[in-house]
């Protein structure tokens, strides 16, 4: 078990090597025609600049975070820290305090690093370090406070496993797996509120006033059957330079987000060609690659019914883990640290998947923005933009398939000229 996940630790370092090494030569070729215009010579250089700085940074992170894994895979750290705690609750906590305080030192360095050094450097933070260790601090403690809710309550589910199922017909199984997983899913919706609310805390949000702009955008969503009423912008220039528009789409809630930034600095064409685009994902409908992701979590919830009617094998997989790690006493961090580690190659296979899904569904809200009659904005939105925040317009074809959830600009600039010939 420690050697099958020391190796998946070091194939992971080694991937992310091979990522960066071919996202450099790509960087070495010529820009394609379309997004050639982008970057004028002084501002590619800066750009290459700003990108070298940050793989260097990327490749320091990777190597501390690997040494880390392998650290706490290979030496006696869980055992140690499994031995003062009285109780399979507060080994837990122990553990996850003191990893998460050394993750949290280890995080926090390079994020500091990259805001006041890097983004610094190039013009693109905005933000102060007042906020910074504000924001850092509450993230934190909200992070660490809902883990440790979820590990609680995962571990009273782990201990009474067995007095629960023991027995149980099938039906009463397949009842109590639909009601952990309603309960989880209960909590994820509580937890998506809290950081919303948080979101809202740490900008001010304003509504759009009343007027064309707001008109035109509820135009656009005619016919959709749950439009958006909430339209608001907020204060991103008070942390970066970045320009954004988001719809969010949380159970009943549909609301526009715009950055102050994007409402200052683009005209009003731009802004609809964005808004355009998110309407683009309200339209969507569902295809048969989101009934694939669906059955895909259907047979993750098959598997779990299985595993509850045969928690010998979860047992099992228990007494291998205090085996394998030398504990003294059972600590269920060591079983949720080690799990997702035995898990990455299903895991990576399926993010593939779904970034394949997310970019189908990207280049389609861009085809809705070009049918409201916004392509020339869209365009060019899209390479000011990258202009801006320094994105890189020309990914690797293998790096975009692998990594990208959103198309790489060349190909979605290619895209959008398509579907406006078609017109």
């Amino acid at each position: 078990m420690i050697v099958f996940g020391c190796i998946i630790v070091i194939l992971q370092l080694l991937y992310e090597i091979w990522l960066l090494k071919i996202t450099r030569n790509q960087r070495l070729k010529p820009l394609p025609a379309d997004v050639a215009d982008i970057y004028d010579t002084g501002r590619y250089r800066k750009f290459l600049a700003y990108q070298n700085a940050l793989d260097r940074q990327s490749v320091q992170s990777l190597w501390v975070s690997t040494i880390f894994s392998l650290v706490l895979l290979c030496s006696p750290v869980f055992r140690w820290i499994s031995g003062w705690g009285t109780n399979v609750y507060s080994r837990c906590l122990l553990t996850l305090v003191g990893i998460g305080l050394i993750e949290f030192v280890i995080s926090t360095w390079f994020s500091y690093q990259r805001t006041f050094v890097i983004d610094e450097q190039y013009q693109m933070n905005t933000m102060t370090r007042k906020k910074f260790w504000k924001d850092t601090i509450v993230d934190a403690l909200f992070d660490l406070i809902g883990e440790s809710f979820l590990y609680v309550l995962i571990i009273y589910g782990l201990e009474h496993l067995t007095g629960w199922t023991a027995g149980m017909p099938v039906r009463s199984v397949l009842m109590t797996a639909c009601l952990i997983v309603l309960l989880f899913f209960l909590i994820a919706v509580l937890f998506s509120w809290i950081s919303w609310q948080m979101m809202r805390h740490r900008y001010t949000f304003h509504e759009l006033p009343d007027g064309p702009l707001r008109q035109r955008i509820i135009e656009m969503m005619a016919g959709i059957r749950r439009p958006v009423k909430k339209i608001e912008i907020y204060d991103e220039s008070k942390r970066s330079t970045r320009k954004n528009a988001f719809l969010l789409k949380f159970l009943w809630i549909r609301q526009f987000g715009i950055a102050d930034n994007f409402i200052k600095e683009n005209s009003e064409r731009e802004l609809l060609a964005v808004l355009g685009h998110e309407i683009g994902h309200l339209k969507h409908k569902k295809n048969i690659l989101n009934f694939i992701k669906y059955f895909i979590w259907v047979f993750c919830f098959l598997i779990f019914v299985w595993l509850l009617a045969h928690v010998q094998i979860v047992e099992l997989f228990l007494i291998d883990v205090m085996h394998a790690f030398n504990l003294p006493a059972m600590n269920y961090y060591v079983v949720f640290y080690i799990l997702p580690l035995l898990l990455e190659p299903l895991q990576f296979a399926y993010q593939i998947f779904s970034n394949y899904v997310s970019r189908k569904e990207e280049y389609e809200a861009d085809r809705c923005s070009v049918d409201f009659g916004y392509g020339p904005e869209l365009i060019m939105t899209f390479k000011e933009l990258s202009e801006d925040e320094l994105v890189d317009v020309n990914p690797d074809d293998r790096v975009e398939f692998l990594e990208y959830d959103h198309p790489g600009m060349h190909h979605r600039i290619q895209a959008i000229e398509r579907r406006m010939k078609e017109m």
